[in-house]
């Protein structure tokens, strides 16, 4: 061994001079270094506050969604401080989530899109809150129920999670470069610190205190590994074990002395707990890949006793200074307490879900908003729904409307926390319509913060016990109804002799009013018509064009008035004026007027088709007028570029269509249908077209008062009938008249 020579100071000084040019070209790499993980971390924190942004963004809609929904369920102004928090902050939020985006094209669409959806998600909210101020909670469920509000929540958190998950997918990128960096610096600056360290121990002859130093390192990393919780086992490049702490034997069965050095399958022993199948070596994977990989799930340890280990964890490459992959380092833990949780806990919401469904009375639970998250097989049998449409509806829908109010006074008291259960007698309309009596026990338990989580209810069915109540009550009220029958009788027939004796003076009083309306409006109407005339004929042309024009509109006014009286004195007349009924063979009537309007029908190139008509007792006239009327709007409401078709036929109904109530026993009645192929109209107006004045089309398209329907319609009524339409827009229209074949009264009244 060849001693070392004892050095000369100006050796000494070429070595302090080598050492310190090593130190100092170890700083600039190291300072160069930093730099890149320094901006590196700059954009990690800078990534980190986009997320915590985004996800702000997304509390803060769930706030405002909070919030709306308690006002909506409770009325309170006091709710709707979540709201008006997030309302204050989110747009604040936005606007510096696209600040910190500006210079990320991608994130910057995403952020603008987002706010968009957010500005929409807002407005639908605000919508709600003020059908809710404005006309209570009536107003605003259709919007609520309408899921509009569901979906935009959904799309928003899908556009925040998907740029969550990119922003996180950058963060870890960042998080591994850095990692990758910090290794290559502390590889670096240990070679370099190292080799400094080497030169000034051997200047300074401080060999052994440098050895005595390292020692202590290492027994310091071997003491942190082997205290650790985890199990941890180092590999080499190669895949052969270097290290194992404590934890790792305990789990592998492995001393260190039998396994340094062995190849990881051998000490690491993992299959897949479902197929039993061998799991791929972690460390080869990590080794191919170059990067941190995870244990797939259900991985099991088989240990060198051959007891089986459920465990979970990672594997890491150790890097050198260059970044090349010197080996591997395995992290794992055992799962097994957390697997005995998890079965009890399965187990246990089993045994809930068991007791829950097979209950005797109806259970359920609902959201902060009433709408149900789950019901038992009881609830579904007292409301005749189906689990599945249950699922969809809410507390209110099952709710007879008159206990609704009642039912949210209550819900307002859980709310509030004036009452921790609250126990009542309620009404449900089932799904057929029939109703069900049930006592309903409700109760709100809350969030970890206090705040409204779900309503749970206990639904009893004494939907029987009312019942029989009802029929003791019924039984009382016959027997009382009994005792009063003769007094009751006596009064509706004085009270009706009373009625008939008003209304017979009130029918002479309007017909004298008709008469002499008529008489006293059409007076002024013929003088006015009638010196219009001389004029034309007389003054024309001193009267110029102008004159001319404003001549002929007075006297087209003045033909519209007196059309008007007519129409009106003609509606009056329907009951005052009313002829006895007698049997009118309506294919008669129906000729007579295809004769009438026999000039119309040339003029206009129509088509009338009269089918069979039924022999009805009625009034001639009035059923000629209805046929009439109805005949000439289908040749006036025809398309221009084709001429009209008309078509008149009945129908006898069905015995259970006897009746326009539905009940049978009354005499048989036809249905009486004039079709046309012309302009028609849009469906929603079928109730305003038959009242007196009113009109879809202006004056100038097509002439008539408005009065023509609404006098058919009280023919009609007069003859215990009536009348509809069905129609669209370009497709015709069909007007159904429903008649007795026999009047139960056969005077003027109705």
């Amino acid at each position: 061994m060849i001693a070392m020579q004892q050095p000369t100071p100006q050796r000494l000084a070429i070595g302090y001079t080598l050492a310190i040019a090593i130190l100092i070209l170890n700083a600039v790499v190291t300072f160069a270094s930093l730099r890149t993980l320094l901006g590196n971390w700059s954009s990690l924190i800078h990534h980190q506050e986009v997320l915590v942004r985004l996800e702000g963004v997304l509390s803060d809609l769930r706030d405002a969604e909070t919030g709306q929904r308690g006002y909506l369920l409770t009325g309170k102004e006091t709710y709707l401080e979540p709201y008006r928090s997030a309302v204050a902050v989110i747009d604040a939020d936005i606007e510096r989530l696209r600040t910190l985006t500006a210079d990320d094209p991608m994130h910057r669409d995403r952020v603008e899109a987002i706010r968009r959806k957010a500005a929409e998600k807002l407005s639908e909210l605000q919508v709600t809150i003020d059908a809710r101020q404005e006309h209570g909670l009536v107003a605003a469920l259709p919007v609520v129920l309408s899921g509009r509000g569901k979906a935009l929540m959904e799309e928003l958190r899908a556009m925040i999670g998907g740029a969550v998950e990119e922003v996180k997918r950058v963060h870890e990128r960042l998080g591994a470069e850095s990692l990758s960096a910090f290794q290559r610096t502390l590889a670096t600056f240990g070679v370099a610190s190292g080799l400094a360290l080497t030169l000034l121990c051997v200047l300074h002859h401080l060999n052994q205190r440098g050895r005595q130093a390292l020692e202590q390192s290492e027994r310091w990393l071997a003491t942190t590994l082997r205290s650790i919780g985890d199990a941890v086992i180092a590999t080499d490049g190669a895949g052969r074990v270097t290290f194992l702490n404590a934890v790792a034997q305990t789990l592998t069965g492995w001393e260190p002395v039998e396994a340094i050095g062995k190849p990881l399958e051998t000490v690491f022993s993992i299959i897949n707990e479902e197929t039993r199948k061998p799991v791929e070596n972690p460390v080869r994977k990590v080794l191919d890949a170059g990067h941190i990989v995870g244990l797939a799930n259900h991985t099991t340890l088989v240990a060198r006793g051959g007891s089986e280990i459920p465990i979970e964890d990672s594997a890491a490459p150790i890097r050198g200074a260059s970044g090349e992959v010197l080996g591997v380092v395995l992290v794992f833990h055992d799962v097994t307490e957390r697997r005995r949780a998890e079965a009890a806990l399965r187990q246990s919401e089993s045994e809930f879900r068991a007791a829950f469904e097979v209950s005797a009375v109806g259970k359920a639970q609902a959201d902060p908003t009433g709408r149900f998250l789950r019901v038992n097989r009881k609830l579904c049998e007292i409301t005749g729904y189906s689990a599945e449409e249950l699922l969809g509806l809410t507390f209110a829908q099952v709710t007879h409307p008159d206990d609704c109010p009642a039912e949210l006074a209550e819900f307002r008291r859980l709310f509030d926390g004036e009452a921790t259960e609250c126990l009542a007698e309620r009404r449900y309309v089932r799904k057929d319509g029939s109703i069900a009596w049930v006592n309903i026990s409700t109760i709100l338990h809350h969030d970890a913060e206090g705040r409204p989580l779900r309503i749970a209810a206990v639904i009893q069915d004494v939907t029987g016990r009312k019942q029989a109540e009802a029929e003791r009550r019924i039984a009382l009220a016959a027997e009382q109804a009994a005792r009063d029958e003769t007094e009751v009788a006596r009064r509706a027939e004085a009270q009706a002799a009373a009625f008939a004796a008003r209304l017979e003076r009130s029918n002479r009083e309007l017909e004298e009013f008709a008469s002499v309306a008529s008489h006293d409006l059409q007076e002024p109407l013929r003088k006015i018509q009638a010196f219009g005339d001389r004029l034309q004929a007389k003054y024309a042309e001193v009267l110029g064009e102008q004159g001319r024009d404003y001549l002929e509109r007075m006297q087209a006014a003045a033909g519209r008035m007196r059309s008007l009286i007519n129409d009106l004195l003609t509606f009056s007349r329907v009951t005052t004026k009313a002829q006895p009924f007698v049997p009118v063979a309506l294919g008669r009537v129906a000729h007579e007027v295809l004769s009438d309007l026999e000039g119309r029908i040339h003029q206009a190139g129509a088509q009338v088709e009269v089918g069979e008509l039924p022999t009805l007792e009625a009034d001639p006239t009035q059923m000629r007028q209805l046929l009439q009327n109805l005949i000439g709007n289908a040749l006036k409401f025809h398309r221009p570029d084709e001429p009209p078709v008309v078509r008149v036929h009945s129908r006898r109904l069905p015995a259970r269509a006897d009746r326009w109530d539905g009940n049978a026993g009354g005499p048989p009645r036809y249905e009486i249908l004039v079709q046309d192929n012309g302009i028609g109209f849009d469906a929603k107006y079928v109730d305003r077209i038959f009242k007196v004045f009113e009109r879809l089309h202006g004056r100038g398209e097509y002439e008539g008062t408005g009065v023509g329907l609404a006098i058919c319609r009280k023919i009609a009524e007069r003859h215990g009938g009536t009348i509809t339409a069905q129609s669209r827009p370009g497709q015709g229209a069909t007007f159904l008249i429903t008649l007795p074949v026999r009047q139960t009264h056969g005077g003027a009244e109705p």
